[in-house]
């Protein structure tokens, strides 16, 4: 199966309808990555790292796929 990059606007524009679009095998949805909390933050951060780095070797073993951060995705009936 291939992927078609996600690479400027229109190219997002044509895949990805928020409030609509679900996250597939090669989109993913981040809200937030927290590098930093007021205890413990070197736990965090590394925890954070670590999650980071799994999403991005996922992609990086299959076929591809866009990571979006700063996109949270919403439970809907069940289906995400």
């Amino acid at each position: 199966m291939s992927y078609n990059q996600i690479t400027d606007a229109g190219a997002f524009a044509s895949n990805v309808v928020l409030g609509r679009t679900c996250e597939t095998r090669f989109l993913e949805f981040k809200g937030e990555y927290r590098w930093q909390k007021a205890k413990h933050a070197h736990e965090d951060r590394a925890g954070q790292a670590v999650e980071l780095c799994r999403d991005l070797a996922a992609f990086a073993n299959r076929d591809g796929g866009t990571l979006f951060v700063g996109v949270t995705e919403r439970d809907d009936g069940g289906r995400k």
